[in-house]
């Protein structure tokens, strides 16, 4: 699995590098439609949602927190890569605040649609936290929505590497299928 996460890492910074230097040519118009923020989860299906979904720029990350996401939002906005549609994965490495959440929405913008991923982590005991502070987001917010990845993935441990939270390919595919039929792409 670490090796499996080391290659998607490459990968996805290949694509990303590619992305920022497009983005600094002649063509700086250039702006991505989707952009997916979050944490190995996501990292673990990049390449497959880059594959379903055109026009998305992923930034997957081992071990990211909700409150770190503040300057990569803001280095997304400088370097025109925050595309109209946001996807979130945080809340698999920790619970957090509501106000933390409100916080990362408030940046994002009224003027974007935000689909926050729940977090599929059995056996993790902040889990069901970060799970009531995402919806408890999308409720209070028009431009929220939630993605329950949490209640899809029930039932489909084939999906899951040994830990039961990071993907395999088939897991990789099915989230991939969920955030892209859930955001209407």
């Amino acid at each position: 699995m670490e090796e499996e996460l080391k290659s998607q890492q490459q990968q996805q910074d290949q694509r990303n590098a590619d992305a920022q230097e497009g983005s600094n040519q002649a063509d700086a118009s250039r702006k991505y439609s989707v952009t997916a923020i979050g944490d190995s989860v996501l990292l673990d299906a990049s390449s497959t949602l880059s594959d379903q979904i055109p026009g998305i720029y992923v930034d997957g990350k081992v071990s990211r927190q909700a409150w770190a996401v503040k300057d990569l939002i803001n280095s997304l906005k400088e370097k025109n890569l925050l595309g109209n549609i946001i996807i979130l994965h945080l809340g698999t490495n920790g619970a957090f605040r509501r106000s933390v959440g409100q916080e990362i929405i408030d940046q994002l913008g009224s003027d974007r649609q935000i689909y926050w991923v729940t977090v599929y982590a059995p056996g993790v005991a902040w889990a069901a936290q970060s799970n009531d502070t995402i919806k408890a987001l999308a409720d209070a917010n028009p431009n929220v929505h939630l993605i329950d990845w949490a209640n899809y993935a029930k039932g489909h441990r084939s999906w899951f590497f040994s830990d039961g939270i990071h993907l395999k390919p088939d897991g990789q595919k099915a989230y991939a299928k969920l955030i892209r039929t859930s955001c209407g792409l």
